[in-house]
């Protein structure tokens, strides 16, 4: 755009200084006419004292034979004015100058509008893994649900006392729901703290207000790690963390 710019005012500056040299020629040659004509009535008044002074005959001929290439010249002039006027109509319909505003102001609001674009593109892809996180949260949720539903069926025993039986199903249930997860390598996760029993870290998992399904323990020795996860990038696990006010030590496994 500047440079096609740039290529009009330049044509526009060449054709002024074609017109500015035209009108300097002009004047140029109706001053010599005038000097041409004075010269000769002052030649008639001094040679022929008392003779009538006749007027000095003018050549048409000469007139024309000037004016001639003057208006070729003129004529070019007015063709690259022209030219100039038809392709500023050209670039006026493409950049789509608005009323009372320059080209560089029109050219302002353009690099606006680019940045207000660019800037909701960067806040959409922000939020993104936010809600691929939360579909795989959905999707992980249904599978513990579908998984709990298959444990939580009871199973038909025949038995002579069927207070025992019972008694055996709310067992096996409390184990499926107290089942800690295993950490699964090659993934991101938050360590929330290290115990030495399993008590302890069912009570330090009541008190974060995290889904059941992103906890995961790490068994070391005699420690249980306690880990948030799995996230498949570090940022994910940044964003979690600022989500649910989650503090803890973030790292690879």
């Amino acid at each position: 755009m500047d440079k096609d710019l740039k290529d009009t005012i330049r044509k526009i500056e060449e054709a002024k200084k074609k017109q500015e040299r035209l009108e300097k020629t002009i004047i140029i040659l109706s001053g010599i006419l005038i000097i041409i004509v004075f010269t000769v009535i002052g030649i008639n008044l001094y040679s022929g004292k008392g003779e009538k002074v006749s007027e000095p005959e003018i050549n048409i001929v000469d007139e024309k034979a000037i004016e001639a290439p003057v208006k070729k010249e003129e004529q070019k002039v007015a063709k690259v004015n022209a030219e100039i006027k038809q392709e500023q109509e050209k670039k006026s319909k493409d950049i789509k100058k608005p009323q009372g505003k320059t080209i560089d102001e029109a050219l302002k609001e353009k690099e606006k509008q680019l940045a207000k674009i660019k800037e909701k593109a960067k806040e959409e892809k922000k939020e993104l893994p936010k809600k691929v996180s939360s579909k795989a949260e959905n999707k992980e949720k249904k599978k513990q649900q579908q998984v709990h539903k298959k444990e939580t069926k009871p199973k038909v025993v025949i038995h002579k006392k069927p207070e025992k039986v019972v008694k055996k199903e709310t067992k096996k249930v409390i184990k499926t729901e107290a089942s800690l997860k295993q950490v699964v390598k090659g993934f991101y996760y938050i360590q929330v703290g290290a115990f030495t029993s399993e008590k302890n870290v069912k009570k330090a998992m009541k008190s974060y207000k995290v889904p059941f399904s992103h906890f995961y323990v790490q068994r070391v020795g005699k420690l249980y790690k306690l880990m948030i996860g799995k996230f498949k990038t570090r940022k994910e696990a940044q964003e979690f963390m600022r989500k649910y006010g989650i503090k803890g030590i973030l790292k690879k496994i």
